[in-house]
C-alpha cells in the first residue's frame, strides 16, 4: 500500500465530480462508505481585476500563488497581470479547466506553464470578445518576455 500525505481541503474548493462513477465492489454491503478513488476536483474563485494591479510586485506575486496554488478548477477568470520573470509560476500547472477568460498581461517571465488546461469555457469574455488574451507581455527594452505558451493539452474548438 503507498503512503498517502493528508491534507485538510475547505470544503469549498472541493467538487465530485458528476460523471465520476464507483464500481459496485468499492462500496461495501450495508455501508455508505466508499473504499475507492473518487473524482475530486480543487476549486478556486477567479478574479475580474483586468489589468488593475496591486501597489507592490510582490505582493501581487503572492495573492496570485495564494489563489491558484494546488487549484484545478478556476471558477471565473484566470488573471496573470504584473508578474516579473524570476518567479516560479510551477503553481500554474494543477490547472485543468477556467470557466471564465485567460488574461496574460504584462508579465516578463519567459513561459506560461499551463500544460494541464484542457479547455477555457469562456462562460464570461475579456472585453466581451476573447476568452483567450494575450498582450504586453515584455520589458520595454525588450530584454525579458513571454516566448512560449504551455497551452498543449487545450481541447475543443475555436471560432
Amino acid at each position: 500500500m503507498s503512503e498517502c500525505q493528508q491534507q485538510e481541503i475547505p470544503a469549498s474548493r472541493v467538487n465530485v465530480a458528476r460523471d465520476c462513477t464507483l464500481p459496485n465492489e468499492a462500496i461495501a454491503p450495508g455501508r455508505r462508505t466508499a473504499y475507492a478513488n473518487v473524482c475530486i476536483s480543487l476549486m478556486c474563485a477567479g478574479t475580474e481585476n483586468k489589468l488593475s494591479t496591486l501597489s507592490d510586485l510582490e505582493q501581487q506575486y503572492r495573492a496570485l500563488r495564494k489563489n491558484y496554488e494546488n487549484c484545478e478548477v478556476v471558477m471565473g477568470n484566470l488573471e496573470i497581470t504584473n508578474i516579473d520573470r524570476n518567479r516560479d509560476l510551477s503553481f500554474l500547472r494543477s490547472i485543468r479547466e477556467v470557466t471564465g477568460y485567460i488574461l496574460a498581461a504584462l508579465n516578463q517571465f519567459e513561459y506560461l506553464p499551463l500544460e494541464n488546461l484542457r479547455i477555457i469555457r469562456g462562460t464570461k469574455l475579456y472585453e466581451e470578445r476573447y476568452a483567450l488574451t494575450i498582450l504586453l507581455n515584455y520589458k520595454k527594452d525588450g530584454a525579458f518576455g513571454l516566448r512560449q505558451l504551455g497551452l498543449q493539452n487545450m481541447t475543443g474548438k475555436t471560432h
